[in-house]
């Protein structure tokens, strides 16, 4: 696949994408990979696996909130 391809194909994604945490986290990924003056950061293969495990948890909707959490932190050390 040309990287043209690739970049259009992203682009028809992102565009039929609905789901606000995917799309936060796609730019998240992308804008890290953004060179800056000050510093380069590549994603290493290990954060692309945790990122995709992430999203695949979000679509499958295994997620907590913040005060369900806190709740099982509270009850699995007694405080």
């Amino acid at each position: 696949m040309t990287t043209t391809t690739i970049k259009s194909n992203l682009h028809q994604m992102i565009d039929e994408l609905d789901d606000k945490k995917i799309l936060e986290a796609i730019y998240t990924l992308l804008k890290s990979k953004i060179t800056t003056k000050s510093k380069t950061y590549t994603v290493s293969k290990e954060e692309l696996d945790a990122i995709d495990a992430g999203i695949k948890d979000i679509e499958a909707d295994k997620v907590y909130t913040y005060k369900q959490v806190r709740e099982k932190i509270r009850h699995k050390h007694n405080i």
